[in-house]
């Protein structure tokens, strides 16, 4: 797998990723309040397909056509002879140097500055790299806090009680559910949550649930079974899960987060289109019991609790206070909404007008040895680039077989031993000898000195042999003045 390859992907995902989440924003910045809560949690859906799709398909009201496009061909080319730039500008030009060159060695870093043009450039091998990292330590860590979370929970003990029992029937028929569910008695939340894809969990704090009423309890058991019946686990894992590969972006993280929150005020409708409207009131004030007793937020592994965050509680209450059925009109609107948005943020840009020009295509064809007859333009460009395309990798393939033949045989030139050493670790060997080498006939002191230190002073040397040769003074400049000079 090449990891730069699969960075420079997820990258160009993650940052169409952030232009959807700035349109819904947008949209909810303008609409607000008009739009239902569960308008406003669904349609962060179209950021979890807009970071885990890589190919859609091309529209004119594409947002990413205001954007400006990197030709795909440019873009393949590039990669294709990714291998045979690096041995040229790498190996051939530098391991087989003229008498006066010496072999460049560049430390990888993520950034740098090209010294030519000033531009800022990106090592998206060593990026890639980083981010692979993060991956793995964040993946590592969510296996591991659940394992933990999952083992704490078989030493738990379960609710046997009978009222709570009933009670959980009644509400499973209500909401037409008919998994098994385990109630856990727990001690590390005072709010109850649900978890578990499979075999779902019901989380009681014990001492809170004894206090509350029946239909207190009631309330919160439909709360927690709407999140089960709406499949917020899951999505919640899938959520996590894109979050940890867009883990460098913090519109993502954000948008998670507002994902989440937003999950519990549409589980809250759903349980409102349940009830009867003289119960909103209680229903509402059961929340806001729960979420004035939340010392901290829950921050147990993926699970989905009926308060999860102290910092919503007017809004929750204010949407609870404001609930009624969305009507024909407004879901129709809300539709044609929600569908506008994905045309123009789930579809790619047109790409540009592809002009063939017939007779430098039939041409190409006939020297390549393509039979053209009965195909179109496009069909005979297409088997020309594939034969372009093979060729570049073959001419990669021979010149770094090439280099590799270059640098072996200077290494056996300078008594260099190659036996069980990689061709880096080869070019390192011959790039401290030729340094050694070219200070010795130039006088200079080796001793002590890094390969760096000699470098500046091969440099200076000849930057003031040849400041000489132009008339230019040299006594007292540095190395900088006298490139300026120069």
């Amino acid at each position: 797998m090449d990891i730069t390859l699969l960075f420079k992907t997820i990258l160009n995902l993650s940052l169409m990723g952030s232009v959807v989440i700035g349109i819904i924003l947008l949209v909810k910045l303008i609409f607000k309040d008009k739009l239902n809560p569960h308008w406003h949690y669904y349609i962060w859906f179209l950021v979890i397909l807009r970071l885990i799709i890589p190919y859609t398909p091309e529209s004119s009201m594409s947002i990413f056509n205001l954007f400006p496009q990197v030709p795909q061909e440019i873009d393949s080319i590039q990669d294709i002879s990714n291998t045979a730039n690096v041995y040229d500008d790498g190996v051939t030009n530098s391991i087989i140097p003229d008498t006066n060159e010496i072999i460049q060695v560049h430390d990888p870093q993520p950034f740098h500055i090209d010294q030519e043009n000033g531009a800022f450039k990106l090592n998206y091998e060593i990026l890639g790299i980083i981010w692979i990292i993060g991956v793995v330590t964040l993946m590592l860590t969510i296996l591991i806090v659940n394992i933990r979370f999952h083992w704490k929970l078989r030493k738990q003990p379960r609710c046997k009680e009978v009222e709570f029992i009933q009670l959980l029937e009644n509400c499973k028929n209500e909401m037409k559910l008919r998994n098994k569910i385990t109630m856990i008695y727990v001690d590390t939340t005072n709010t109850p949550s649900i978890t578990g894809l499979i075999r779902p969990k019901l989380l009681l704090p014990k001492e809170i649930m004894h206090q509350l009423s029946y239909e207190e309890k009631r309330y919160v058991f439909l709360h927690e079974l709407a999140h089960l019946k709406r499949k917020d686990i899951f999505i919640n894992w899938i959520a996590l899960y894109v979050q940890v590969i867009n883990w460098f972006n913090p519109l993502v993280w954000y948008a998670f987060y507002k994902m989440r929150e937003e999950a519990e005020e549409s589980c809250d409708a759903s349980v409102l289109a349940h009830l009867k409207k003289s119960e909103h009131v209680e229903y509402g004030k059961t929340i806001l019991n729960f979420l004035t007793k939340l010392s901290k937020p829950n921050l147990m592994p993926v699970t989905m609790g009926i308060a999860n965050n102290k910092t919503t509680i007017q809004r929750r209450i204010m949407r609870i206070a404001m609930f009624k059925k969305t009507s024909f009109k407004k879901s129709v609107a809300t539709t044609a909404l929600t569908v506008g948005m994905g045309l123009v943020g789930l579809t790619s840009a047109l790409a540009g007008p592809q002009i063939f020009n017939e007779e430098i295509i039939l041409k190409q064809a006939e020297e390549l040895g393509i039979e053209t007859d009965g195909k179109t333009l496009e069909e005979i460009n297409v088997e020309i680039e594939a034969i372009t395309d093979a060729a570049r990798a073959t001419e990669a393939e021979a010149r770094k077989m090439e280099a590799e033949a270059q640098a072996l045989k200077q290494a056996k030139e300078l008594d260099i031993d190659t036996v069980g050493k990689t061709l880096n670790q080869v070019m390192q060997e011959v790039n401290d000898a030729l340094f050694l080498k070219q200070a010795k006939e130039l006088g200079i002191d080796t001793a002590g000195k890094t390969a760096g230190q000699l470098d500046e002073e091969v440099r200076k040397l000849q930057l003031v042999k040849q400041a000489e040769e132009l008339g230019i003074e040299t006594d007292g400049k540095t190395l900088e003045e006298l490139t300026g000079s120069h």
